[in-house]
């Protein structure tokens, strides 16, 4: 039976490189898959078994060799390869030095196999951007990109692999940007500000300037990557004017814009039965309601908007209670985004005798794009959390299924070992028995061989006596007798 016990999509990229990652168990082996999550992405997929036998063709003379894989339907399966990652290998180094020399000697495996100069094409250009480089920089005709330390793996083996190549150009690349990328993502990802502190880059050869030209290119890449695709994080750096945190951005709107709050008093919501309230980013509204309002509507802005629910409550009766709502946006916790020029939030489950509805929130104005984006990637999130989800209940299950099964196991065992103690039992009592008869058997023998003797014995006595009378009666002086004995009448 096939399982998948893990599940990772790749959806905030350009549809060209949109991909889903699963590892799958199968008959005690576990692989890792890839699939195109449309038909875009999958020539990109498929391109990873040719970057596999590249691999092994240039990074073998710095010992390294691809993860073994091979194409499936519609996508592509790598061997699970178990051993130590190299970055809990540095991880256990216990020094700072320590690392520094094991990470050196890494660099300089792969600077080795890459000393040609580096000569920057438009193919480069269109990746990694025009980032002005400095002189002195060397690559190869080929690379795989992400080496990522914990993308390389020794086996029990002693051998190394590269565990994931999705991205491997064939044109050059600074074989010292893809060093100082490993280095930057394993430093920023561990939280390690002691080797910044300790001055890591320096000691590898990257100096500042060499450092912000570097970040540069990574910049780029990750644009690259993401296409047209927003996501969460890029929603900051999207918006106008300037970079803003969740609680900054919804102050920058201008000072004609608008919240407008409905009520509905059993006809429906109306603008004859509403009031505007002009915004400038924050809104603290207390929605007072009379005895014969059924609900309330509250249009936070009038455009594609994002809105951060910083306070909400409604009063009955003197307690304080959260309201529930229901919207036309996308909500993720507090945050909504609405990707219409009318968005709204409708309070129709009042509790009875409800008196007001007290709400602090900030709104930010989003271009139609922003907000698209927004909610596409807040949608796609919600279907993977419910594929994880199903995923997980299958998973559960068949731990159920596996737990009960092993307890089946476990009862037909222990069963086992007492059928064999009664086994045990009998085969002892057998052999005593055995015993028994075995001694009475020998008694009866000697005792059967003691009357054939006696039997013998006795034979051979009463064929001496007979023979003695036999000779008696054949003498002549017993015939004698016997006829005298005739004659006299005896």
């Amino acid at each position: 039976m096939r399982d998948i016990i893990f599940a990772k999509y790749s959806s905030e990229r350009s549809a060209d490189f949109a991909i889903k990652t699963v590892i799958t168990l199968e008959n005690g082996v576990k692989r890792v898959e890839k699939y195109p999550l449309s038909e875009k992405a999958a020539a990109h997929v498929q391109k990873m078994a040719e970057n596999r036998d590249k691999i092994n063709a240039f990074y073998g003379g710095a010992g390294l060799k691809a993860a073994p894989c091979e194409l499936i339907n519609r996508g592509i399966a790598f061997d699970y390869i178990v051993g130590e990652t190299f970055e809990e290998k540095l991880e256990k180094c216990g020094s700072i030095n320590a690392e520094t020399e094991l990470m050196t000697k890494l660099r300089d495996r792969l600077y080795a196999i890459s000393g040609d100069d580096f000569e920057r094409t438009a193919a480069f250009d269109e990746v990694f951007g025009g980032t002005e480089l400095p002189n002195g920089l060397h690559a190869g005709a080929f690379c795989c990109f992400d080496l990522a330390f914990g993308n390389i793996i020794i086996d029990k083996n002693g051998e190394s692999y590269i565990i994931d190549y999705e991205w491997c150009f064939d044109f050059p690349v600074p074989v010292e940007y893809i060093f100082y990328r490993a280095v930057k993502l394993y430093v920023v990802i561990s939280g390690r500000n002691d080797l910044i502190e300790a001055g890591i880059y320096e000691k590898l050869g990257f100096g500042e300037d060499t450092a912000r030209r570097f970040d540069s290119l990574e910049t780029a890449f990750q644009a690259y990557i993401r296409g047209d695709v927003i996501s969460l994080r890029d929603l900051y750096s999207g918006f106008e004017k300037k970079n803003y945190s969740l609680p900054e951005i919804m102050g920058m709107i201008h000072s004609n814009n608008y919240a407008q709050v409905y009520f509905d008093r059993g006809s429906d919501y109306s603008e004859d039965d509403s009031y505007r309230v002009e915004t400038d980013g924050k809104v603290s509204l207390e929605i007072a309601l009379t005895g014969e309002v059924k609900a309330c509507r509250l249009d936070p802005l009038e455009k594609y908007c994002a809105v951060f629910i910083e306070k909400l409550t409604a009063e009955s009766h003197g307690r304080e209670y959260v309201p529930e709502f229901i919207t036309n946006g996308a909500r993720t916790g507090n945050v909504i985004y609405f990707d219409c020029d009318d968005p709204l939030m409708i309070f129709d489950k009042l509790e009875e005798g409800t008196e007001k509805i007290k709400i602090d929130y900030s709104v930010s104005r989003l271009t139609k794009q922003q907000a698209q984006g927004a909610v596409k990637l807040l949608e796609d999130n919600r279907r993977k959390d419910v594929e994880a989800a199903e995923i997980n209940a299958k998973l559960a299950q068949k731990t159920a299924e596996y737990d009960i099964k092993t307890a089946q196991l476990e009862d037909m065992k222990n069963l086992a070992v007492e059928r064999q103690k009664v086994i045990d039992q009998t085969l002892e009592h057998v052999k005593n028995i055995t015993g028994i008869f075995e001694s009475e058997k020998t008694v009866l023998i000697n005792e059967k061989n003691r009357l054939i003797n006696e039997k013998a014995a006795l034979e051979a006595v009463l064929a001496q006596r007979e023979k003695y009378i036999s000779d008696i009666e054949n003498s002549r002086a017993w015939k004698a007798i016997t006829k005298m004995r005739s004659l006299m009448g005896k």
